[in-house]
C-alpha cells in the first residue's frame, strides 16, 4: 500500500481521473490497486486504479444524485 494514498471506504464518493476526466462514483469495494465505483444512484460499475478526493461540490452533487435515484426507484 502506497503511505499517504487516500483509500475510501464502501459508500463514499471518489472522482475517477483516468484520461484527464473528472467523473465521481460511488464507492462499493476497495483495495490497495484501485477501487471500483458505479454511479451515483446505481448503475453499471467500472474499476480505477487513478482517483481523487471529490471537491465538496461533487460530493454534494453526488450525493443529490443518489437521493433522487433512490426516490424515483
Amino acid at each position: 500500500m502506497v503511505i499517504g494514498r487516500w483509500v475510501p471506504r464502501k459508500g463514499e464518493f471518489a472522482v475517477d481521473t483516468t484520461n484527464g476526466v473528472a467523473v465521481v462514483g460511488e464507492v462499493i469495494e476497495a483495495g490497495e490497486g484501485g477501487v471500483t465505483l458505479s454511479p451515483p444512484g446505481g448503475g453499471r460499475a467500472w474499476t480505477t486504479e487513478e482517483y481523487r478526493v471529490p471537491t465538496r461540490h461533487e460530493d454534494a452533487r453526488a450525493r443529490v444524485a443518489a437521493a433522487t435515484a433512490r426516490r424515483l426507484r
